[in-house]
This record gives C-alpha cells, sequence and structure tokens, in this order.
C-alpha cells in the first residue's frame, strides 16, 4: 500500500512510453496488484497454485508464510570497511518486486519447465524474450521480466554472446539466471554477499563451457 500511496503521487511521466528504458521495481508492484484483481486471489497463493505447486518447487517460499529454517543471511561491506556486516532483506521486501526465497536446485527445475513450455504457452514465451527496438534503433534492454544480457562491450571476448536473464539485487543478495539463446546452456549464480561481482562470474562460466580458459 505504501507503494501505490507513492505512485499515486506522481502527475507525470519520466519519459514518453516506448521511447527509453528505465527499470523500476514500482511496475512488479503493480502487476502484482493486476493478477490480485483478476484471479481473486492474493498473489502468493496465485503463484503458489499456479507455479510452484505444478512444478515441485518444494524450496520457494515467501517469508511471510513460513519461517524458513537454515535460509541464507546476506552480507555487504562499505568500500572503506574491513568487515561484513548483515545486509538482510526483511526491510526491504514488498509484494510482487521481492520478497521470494528460492534454491538452485529450484530454479534449475524452473528453467527446464521453462524451456519446454510446461507452464506457459510457447507463444508466450516468445513474446516474453522478444525485446522491444527503441526509437534510437537499439535493442531494448527488458521485456517481460527477463533482460536482453547479449555479451558486448563488458566483455569484449564474449561479443555477440545471445543470452536472456534475470538478475536480482536486493540488499545484500545476488542472483543471476541466464539462458543462452544458440546454446543448450543455462546458468545461475546465487550469493549472500553484496560485493561478489557476480555477472563476471557468469562471464567465467561461458568461457568454461566453451573452453577458452583452463
Amino acid at each position: 500500500q505504501d507503494v501505490l500511496n507513492l505512485v499515486q503521487r506522481q502527475d507525470s511521466l519520466s519519459f514518453e512510453p516506448g521511447t527509453k528504458f528505465k527499470y523500476n521495481n514500482t511496475a512488479y508492484v503493480l502487476l502484482a496488484e493486476i493478477v490480485e484483481k483478476v484471479s481473486e486471489q492474493s498473489f502468493e497463493d496465485y503463484v503458489r497454485n499456479h507455479f510452484l505447486i505444478p512444478l515441485q518447487l518444494n524450496n520457494t517460499y515467501f517469508p511471510n508464510e513460513i519461517l524458513i529454517e537454515e535460509r541464507a543471511i546476506a552480507y555487504t561491506k562499505e568500500e572503506n570497511d574491513t568487515l561484513f556486516k548483515r545486509d538482510d532483506t526483511e526491510e526491504y521486501l514488498v509484494t510482487g518486486s521481492t520478497g521470494m526465497y528460492s534454491s538452485v536446485n529450484d530454479l534449475v527445475k524452473w528453467l527446464r519447465a521453462f524451456d519446454k513450455s510446461t507452464i506457459i504457452t510457447p507463444y508466450m514465451k516468445q513474446l516474453m524474450l522478444t525485446y522491444p527496438t527503441l526509437p534510437n534503433g537499439k535493442k531494448g534492454y527488458m521485456n517481460m521480466g527477463w533482460f536482453n544480457e547479449t555479451m558486448g562491450s563488458r566483455n569484449p571476448s564474449l561479443e555477440g554472446f545471445e543470452q536472456d536473464g534475470q538478475v536480482g539485487v536486493t540488499a545484500g543478495f545476488r542472483s543471476y539466471l541466464i539462458k543462452s539463446k544458440n546454446h543448450d546452456f543455462n546458468y545461475i549464480v546465487l550469493s549472500n554477499r553484496g560485493t561478489l561481482p557476480f555477472q563476471f562470474i557468469g562471464y567465467e562460466l561461458i568461457d568454461c563451457f566453451f573452453d577458452r580458459k583452463d
């Protein structure tokens, strides 16, 4: 509700829709509200009934539902600090944009189901992974929750390696889930260390996959 109150105070657009890209968690909060209105269920119940239970994602939870024993605690440190400090997620949780815990094994199940169109139709999957073209001719960086993680200037040795990604950054947690467009190759990086350069670990995994380095 706090997020919705903030949105209602907005009196103008940041830019004309379709002309630029700017990531904002608010969209996910609004989508969760739409899901609840249309389905007449809580967002948590809808996700559980349509995704978690059918796919047997038994280690994926909303933290307000259950006390998750032995879950990872997140830590981070400022540039000049010598020690890591606890930087967990409780105060950041907002329905729709954050607030779900999972595991590598469950995320592997999710990727396999996505690849096989087990839950969604092939048409919907294609729609999700087709990025819009902006007026300047560049391909948009995001579409329906997936990022266009095609390698380029950030790592010249992987120029043109096309991949779709889902990136998560909340408090000291980092998550990186990647699907290769043209190869049977997916990878997942999860971290509870806020300073971990998780994307560069992904680059190293790609290099190893293609035997580009020892």
